[in-house]
Formats: structure tokens, C-alpha cells, sequence
């Protein structure tokens, strides 16, 4: 994966002129600026993207984003949203597709899932280090405070989402013997933690004087205070 898409938009909707843009559904057009917003800002980071710029990018005047948009920070608050969903079924996908009838995940084999879930984690954060940084080293009173203002609607919930399967899967891990801890939640923001943590620093190369591979580093960092079991299914 070398970068992420968050809608499918037709290719020929980019050929198309301005006039004939004008006769795209509103669902169309919204879905055209947010994927053009995004494709500016893992281009340049934030200060790239402007209602001006996406403007200018998909043919139309400054005051038509505007209709779609109240601001530029209304844009970003969206695109962080949509970055989550793209991110919880980039490293999750594999577990919505294994739900039993119940809605409930099967427990067949959750120390599978919960590995290849870290592996899919850090292979997003590096083939998309500006999302990533949006998602998690962004921070959002500063980038988009509005978003915070509705934490406690469903939108926002988008965001915590990917945690929540974390910790539900650890405690699947640990009733099957598999994670010896106090209680998921505290071996969930553990891992997580770990997770963050290595990944900022792939990003920002910091290993590049030690005599490790990349894949090295990682099965140092992440399991080495695992059990047995874990340790055996989590080799990347």
C-alpha cells in the first residue's frame, strides 16, 4: 500500500470540466473536495491544504467550497474522521470479516488477529506517515478544536473505534491464557503505547545508526516482554 484512499471516486469525474462538475449530485461534489483535500495534505501536510487550493485543484471558484465546507477547519475535522475509518479497516478489515452471526468477534483465534492487526498498524503509519500524523501526533485543539466539541457524538466515536477492537481482542488473548495481565484496558494502551511510540521513530529515523534491520527493531520493541505465546505468533 503506498497511499490510502478514503472514497472511490470515478477517474473520469477529474476529466471532466467545471461545467459538466456542476451536475454532480451534492454527495459527488463533497466526496470530490474531501478526497482532493486529502490528497493535498499527504502532498504538503496542513498548511497545503486551503479552500482556495482545493478549489483551484478541481476547477471551481473559492465560494463554491464554501457551500459544501463553512471553513477550512470544518475540511480538516472531516478529513481526520475519514482517515480513521480508513485506518480502523486498513488493520482491522480481517477482523469484521471473521464476526460470527452474533455480531460478536470469533474467538477462534484472537492472538492471529491481534498480531497481524500490529503488523497491518505499522505498515499504514510508514506508507502514510501524514495521515498517521494527522490521526495520531496531531494535535486536535490545535488542528481541528471543533471535532473535540463533538466528542460525544457518533462522528467522533469513528475515532476511538480501532482502540475499542484492540482492547477487546487483548481480552480475548488474555481468558485464553494467551496475555498474562492486570486487565485489557491497561495491556491495550500498553501495547498501543508501544505501537506509537516505535512507529514516531521509524518515521523520524532514529535507528538508522544501529546495526538492526527494520523487522528487527520491531520484534525487539514490541514483544519482548510477551509471553511464549504471543512472542511465537507475532514474528513479522
Amino acid at each position: 500500500m503506498n497511499s490510502v484512499y478514503f472514497f472511490q471516486v470515478p477517474f473520469y469525474t477529474r476529466l471532466m470540466t467545471p461545467h459538466c462538475r456542476k451536475r454532480l449530485g451534492r454527495d459527488a461534489m463533497r466526496t470530490l473536495i474531501i478526497q482532493t483535500a486529502m490528497e493535498l495534505f499527504v502532498a504538503g501536510g496542513e498548511p497545503n491544504v486551503t479552500m482556495r487550493g482545493v478549489a483551484a485543484e478541481i476547477g471551481y471558484t473559492p465560494g463554491a467550497i464554501y457551500r459544501y465546507f463553512k471553513d477550512k477547519e470544518e475540511l480538516l475535522g472531516v478529513l481526520c474522521i475519514q482517515g480513521h475509518l480508513e485506518f480502523n479497516s486498513y488493520i482491522w478489515g480481517h477482523h469484521h470479516a471473521r464476526k460470527t452471526n452474533s455480531g460478536s468477534p470469533s474467538p477462534a483465534d484472537p492472538l492471529e488477529t491481534l498480531s497481524l492487526a500490529t503488523r497491518k498498524y505499522i505498515e499504514f503509519a510508514l506508507d502514510n506517515p501524514r495521515v498517521y500524523e494527522l490521526l495520531f501526533a496531531t494535535r486536535l485543539h490545535d488542528f481541528a478544536p471543533s471535532l473535540i466539541a463533538r466528542k460525544k457524538t457518533q462522528e467522533f466515536q469513528v475515532t476511538l473505534k480501532s482502540f475499542e477492537t484492540l482492547v477487546e481482542y487483548v481480552g480475548l488473548c488474555m481468558k485464553n491464557g494467551k496475555i498474562h495481565a492486570d486487565n485489557p484496558l491497561s495491556a491495550a494502551l500498553s501495547l498501543w503505547s508501544k505501537l506509537h511510540g516505535l512507529v514516531m521513530l521509524l518515521l523520524r529515523e532514529r535507528f538508522l545508526f544501529f546495526n538492526l534491520d527494520q523487522d528487527d527493531i520491531i520484534q525487539r520493541v514490541l514483544f519482548s516482554n510477551c509471553t511464549v505465546e504471543w512472542e511465537a505468533q507475532c514474528v513479522i
